[in-house]
């Protein structure tokens, strides 16, 4: 699964799924990172490839774990999309 850019997603699935999933709510991921950083996912349906199969697409947001567990409200923090995956 390859990381993309916020153009590249817009390109596999539209900007209409772009957008919806930059203004879902996202959730700590359960994967570890080595990199002092939390990952969190927003993941939502984006439609059928041209095979008819399911799609959906993943907004990635990396924070600082030093922030996260000072701040008292996660929304504070900076909500800015790191990359994106489409299957």
């Amino acid at each position: 699964m390859s990381k993309l850019t916020r153009e590249q997603a817009i390109n596999e699935v539209g900007q209409k799924f772009v957008e919806q999933v930059e203004a879902s709510p996202c959730d700590y991921s359960n994967r570890v990172t080595n990199d002092g950083t939390v990952e969190f996912i927003a993941t939502i349906e984006a439609g059928k490839d041209e095979d008819g199969f399911n799609r959906t697409i993943s907004a990635y947001y990396l924070q600082d774990s030093e922030v996260v567990d000072s701040c008292n409200d996660i929304s504070d923090l900076n909500w800015t999309v790191d990359h994106y995956t489409v299957q």
